[in-house]
């Protein structure tokens, strides 16, 4: 479930603002979320450049969920799929 949370945080700051607009740092992570929807937080961590560890890497995903937290009232949950 909270996978989905994570994805769907992505997908609203994709709708609105766009990846591009995140930090060069986030940007990695919701890409690499987006390309592997069914990896665990250390295999995205590992992907990352440089490697992350778990707690890195759910760091980053709170820091998206907070930017997607400012857009969410701009998107529709139909809009994301």
């Amino acid at each position: 479930m909270r996978r989905l949370s994570r994805w769907k945080n992505i997908l609203i700051i994709q709708k609105t603002i766009g990846i591009s607009k995140l930090p060069e740092n986030l940007q990695e992570l919701a890409l690499l979320r987006l390309e592997n929807e069914d990896i665990s937080l250390k295999e995205l961590g590992e992907k990352m450049h440089p490697p992350l560890g778990k707690s890195g890497v759910n760091h980053r995903f709170i820091k998206i969920e907070k930017i997607a937290d400012q857009y969410r009232d701009q998107v529709s949950i139909d809009d994301l799929f």
